[in-house]
């Protein structure tokens, strides 16, 4: 009888839990914010959590004061609105009525959260004219600049309307 050896399986590398971000990473979207998650007994930060400051376009727009509240607040549901029709992505949204308190949805409610926010999407899109829709799709979905000093009044313009039909001025 032969003998049979154990190999030795490669060490997983894992994220720690309070591990910081690279140099490189706190350059991008505007820096970093750190978080404390959890503390000691003593009240020293034991977990700590470092998260992009900037999330998408629409957060630099507002933090460089370009869009006021009420269109960042347009944006910011049209974004989300538009990522859970297309890219089927589950947020716990305003126009999500049907997600639990689990913070999970069952399957009906995952497709009555599909259903109403393919006619939110539509019925914001009709308010848009083809030019609007297409940049406010791409600066809100797709996260890429408005482009030049006209575009960004069709943005503004875009986002007005928006934030009035949907009741946020």
């Amino acid at each position: 009888m032969t003998k049979r050896r154990q190999t030795r399986k490669k060490p997983v590398t894992v994220v720690r839990i309070g591990e910081l971000a690279t140099k490189e990473r706190r350059r991008q979207q505007g820096g970093m914010v750190t978080e404390v998650i959890d503390r000691e007994a003593s009240g020293k930060a034991y977990i700590k959590r470092q998260r992009a400051r900037l999330e998408c376009m629409l957060d630099y727009y507002h933090k460089q004061n370009r869009i006021s509240d009420p269109q960042y607040t347009a944006g910011i549901k049209f974004r989300e609105i538009y990522l859970s029709a297309i890219y089927g992505y589950s947020f716990k949204v305003l126009c999500n009525p049907y997600l639990m308190e689990a913070k999970h949805a069952d399957p009906e409610g995952r497709m009555l959260a599909h259903i109403d926010c393919t006619r939110l999407l539509r019925e914001a899109c009709d308010r848009l004219t083809p030019e609007q829709r297409s940049l406010v799709r791409d600066v809100c979905g797709y996260d890429r600049f408005a482009g030049g000093r006209d575009k960004k009044r069709i943005l503004l313009r875009a986002l007005d309307s928006l934030a009035t039909f949907w009741g946020y001025r």
